[in-house]
């Protein structure tokens, strides 16, 4: 017996099974529409494209103030020269970018654009690849940008005014770039925050 692993998918099977041999299957996947992101490896091992997901529907972003708050697992450091991306928003001088890790030195990075420039890029300390890290970012159009960052169990830490966001609400985002660790958690916080405010709440967190 060799089972199909899928109909679309004729060529893929697994090997032959005779008995009293079996098999355990197991973590089984249903998609509407086709199978994604398969491999075919063959004789070699094979690695599937990190994961980017995007949306284009942004009616539910509050472009005035808020704050992006992420939980990122400890990243093994792979990919060197590469930008750790956690989260994009908008286009040119008008994007919201908040980042793990940066080229360079590694530091976790965030850049918010203010109209006619991209203001960044701003870090707050400095990369510890073995504890989780929680990173945040709080923008506005009049209160300014901060990006705040929590390494374990320490103390949160606040960059330096990045600038006024432009207020544009994006036409689209994207999570996830070169982000080869644990992405937690990520959730928007609508309204303004004040430095303290945020660092309190990465404080708070578990």
């Amino acid at each position: 017996m060799a089972p199909a692993l899928s109909t679309g998918l004729a060529a893929a099977r697994l090997p032959a099974i005779t008995p009293p041999a079996g098999v355990h299957a197991f973590g089984g996947q249903m998609e509407l529409g086709g199978v994604s992101s398969y491999i075919p490896t063959g004789a070699a091992a094979a690695t599937r494209q990190q994961d980017v997901m995007s949306l284009s529907d942004m009616d539910w972003f509050d472009p005035s103030a808020g704050v992006i708050l992420a939980e990122v697992g400890a990243y093994p450091g792979s990919l060197t020269g590469q930008a750790r991306q956690i989260i994009a928003l908008g286009s040119g001088n008008d994007r919201i970018i908040l980042r793990a890790a940066d080229t360079g030195p590694g530091y976790p990075h965030a850049y918010v654009g203010n109209g006619t420039s991209l203001s960044g890029p701003t870090n707050a300390g400095t990369t510890t690849v073995s504890a989780r890290e929680y990173v945040a970012l709080s923008f506005s159009t009049a209160g300014g940008s901060y990006l705040h960052r929590r390494i374990g169990d320490g103390a949160a830490a606040s960059s330096a005014n990045i600038g006024n966001f432009s207020g544009t609400t994006p036409a689209s985002m994207s999570i996830g770039s070169n982000l080869d660790g644990h992405l937690r958690n990520l959730a928007f916080l609508p309204g303004l925050y004040t430095p303290s405010e945020v660092r309190a709440l990465l404080d708070s967190m578990p």
